[in-house]
């Protein structure tokens, strides 16, 4: 896709303003808007390509503005990671648990598998 070099000036700036915005709206957004606010911005860099039009003014405030988004979506997997570890291990049963819904007493097993 060939970027709109007449609109491609405006369609950056737009870009880092939402990019700086999203920066700090990122990690305090629910789980489903954060991924749709990534998935989006995600769509509109790909959509700008290379070789689009960057006004000079912007070439320094855009790579802060996407470093700043780019340090954001870390932390947010970072923080998806540890929730999905969290509930894993909420969800495994304690050590000793036989599956029938009580801990096996491992001392009377082997005694029993024993004699």
């Amino acid at each position: 896709m060939k970027p709109d070099t007449k609109t491609a000036p405006t369609a950056v700036l737009a870009l880092v303003l939402d990019l700086e915005r999203a920066a700090h709206v990122l990690t305090r957004a629910k789980p489903a808007e954060a991924e749709a606010l990534m998935a989006a911005l995600t769509v509109r860099i790909e959509r700008l390509g290379p070789g689009s039009e960057m006004p000079p003014e912007l070439g320094d405030r855009a790579c802060r503005a996407l470093a700043a988004f780019a340090a954001a979506v870390t932390v947010l997997r970072a923080s998806n990671e540890a929730r999905l570890s969290a509930l894993m291990n909420a969800a495994r049963p304690a050590s000793g648990y036989n599956g029938a819904g009580q801990f096996s007493r491992s001392l009377d097993c082997s005694v029993r598998g024993s004699a």
